[in-house]
């Protein structure tokens, strides 16, 4: 009867959950990445699709309908899973209302036939029985003519280039390639910007994106592009991909971070949220430094994360200045030496705070420090003495987590005996 309750989007999308395999942990962004894909939620003026689709996935939750598994720093679902129970009933109701058709072995281990109709629409398959299934329908008796309708897809193998043929998908939105290539890149051709409907692109190791050889005015739909090397934030590419909201470059960084470099191409994002800054830290001679231009051009972002960056840490306080600023990721020495004395007045939105693998040794700082800081966490900085008492002062700070940070576990007690007092 609740389920009848809900609204008709909302049916569908809980129906689509069905498709992943029981007692699966369903990672929030890839549900809702199909879900848009499927066209499952239809858009509105005041909301993104992907902003849609959260509020969707919370009521779920919330209804009790999804089992939430992971949590997410500032809060957000991470990954969910279905009851077991419920994941019967989707199938079920899912293949009556023609959402999609599941493919599976009959008692005497014989798989399902397909109708014409089933063709026609979403074809769920166990993983264990995917081998067996295409063997009685050869992948050869297909044409790219009938993948270009695709619009997600996910690969994993060993390639040093993604094939021109890419180029063909026009409907893909999602692109996720994993490959295990030797090589420290994964060279893509200019096909890549054919495929106008892109929107997310993901590789497991950076890709070389490719200069434009002709001019458009057509802007590219790519939001996501993580993660690419720092040659190819040239101003051509970043242009033709000008609504990018989160961008991830990892590689040499001693470059791009001159004044010269490629950071100054980053003024062409203009609605940019999220930046990550990997650093090849192997065979570094060169100290490297936030150059000033840095915090004009990254002046939207809301979530930034450095890794293996190796700042001083007095140039940490001057991230205070960014005021969108609301989660800041310092991971595996981000920055380099064994004090950080932020200045009051910074911060102002920050929420999140992640150190992770710092050399710190004394951290002091107020609650103006920080003054709507939210979570707290440090990793692995086991040469910390101890977390800023000050800090207990902060009134929206609810979550501290400290895992192999030792020394500063007496002090977050203390914060927390000074917060919630023993009667």
């Amino acid at each position: 009867m609740s389920y009848d309750r809900l609204p008709q989007e909302v049916q569908t999308c809980f129906l689509y959950c069905g498709v992943f395999p029981r007692g699966f942990d369903i990672p929030s962004w890839k549900l809702i990445r199909m879900w848009i894909v499927e066209g499952l939620t239809k858009p509105q003026q005041t909301y993104a699709l992907e902003e849609i689709d959260e509020l969707h996935l919370n009521d779920l939750a919330k209804r009790n309908y999804l089992i939430l598994m992971q949590k997410r720093s500032n809060g957000q679902i991470k990954a969910c899973r279905l009851h077991d129970k419920l994941h019967e009933f989707c199938r079920k109701e899912a293949t009556n209302k023609w959402l999609f058709h599941e493919i599976c072995k009959t008692p005497d281990n014989v798989i399902s036939s397909i109708q014409d109709q089933d063709t026609r629409h979403r074809l769920c398959i166990e993983p264990s029985i995917l081998y067996d299934f295409l063997a009685t329908r050869p992948l050869q008796n297909m044409t790219l003519t009938n993948y270009f309708i695709l619009r997600y897809i996910a690969i994993s193998g060993d390639f040093k280039v993604l094939s021109p043929t890419f180029g063909t998908f026009w409907n893909l939105q999602t692109l996720i390639l994993n490959t295990s290539t030797s090589e420290p890149t994964i060279d893509v051709k200019e096909e890549i910007w054919n495929m106008l409907e892109l929107r997310h692109l993901h590789t497991n190791i950076p890709a070389k994106l490719p200069s434009l050889t002709t001019t458009t005015l057509k802007a590219s739909c790519l939001q996501t592009l993580s993660m690419v090397s720092p040659e190819s934030c040239k101003k051509d590419v970043l242009a033709k991909a000008c609504n990018l909201k989160k961008l991830s470059i990892r590689g040499q960084m001693v470059a791009f971070l001159e004044t010269r470099g490629g950071i100054s191409n980053l003024e062409e994002l203009k609605f940019m949220e999220h930046l990550k800054l990997l650093n090849d830290a192997l065979y570094m001679n060169k100290l490297l430094h936030l150059p000033p231009e840095f915090f004009r051009l990254v002046r939207t972002v809301k979530k930034l994360t450095f890794a293996n960056t190796k700042f001083p840490w007095s140039e940490a306080d001057r991230l205070g200045q960014l005021e969108s600023l609301e989660v800041l990721k310092l991971k595996e020495n981000a920055f380099m030496g064994d004090t950080w004395r932020p200045e009051v007045g910074g911060f102002s939105q920050l929420q999140i705070l992640w150190i992770e693998r710092a050399e710190l040794e004394t951290w002091e700082a107020s609650n103006l420090c920080f003054p709507i800081l939210r979570h707290l966490v440090l990793v692995s900085c086991d040469k910390l003495n101890a977390v800023p008492l000050e800090l207990a002062d902060i009134p929206n700070l609810h979550e501290m987590q400290l895992d192999n940070t030792s020394k500063a576990v007496k002090s977050a007690k203390d914060i927390l005996n000074v917060r919630h007092p023993k009667t």
